[in-house]
């Protein structure tokens, strides 16, 4: 397994997750953590049981708003508050 220094290398990233596999639930978070290395950008903080605190983080808990007016519980692979969500697929 290579260093973390090598992972941030783009050509060292790719090399590594080509072989994955595509195994989302094994695989989404380590593969999102290493290209945050790779993009330069902060890794996701770990999830607190406060939904309010939780601006950036794997599994953000969701109330889905479904049509019939019910509502649901969800989550989102990955959330970043006023940026993105992510579904890993």
């Amino acid at each position: 397994m290579p260093d973390a220094a090598a992972i941030v290398n783009p050509d060292t990233f790719l090399t590594r997750w080509e072989a994955s596999g595509a195994a989302e639930r094994a695989n989404y978070q380590l593969f999102l953590s290493e290209l945050c290395d790779v993009v330069g950008v902060p890794r996701p903080e770990p999830t607190r049981p406060d939904d309010a605190e939780n601006a950036y983080v794997f599994e953000r808990a969701v109330t889905f708003q479904n049509p019939d007016g019910s509502t649901s519980a969800g989550r989102i692979d990955l959330y970043k508050r006023g940026c993105f969500v992510l579904e890993a697929k």
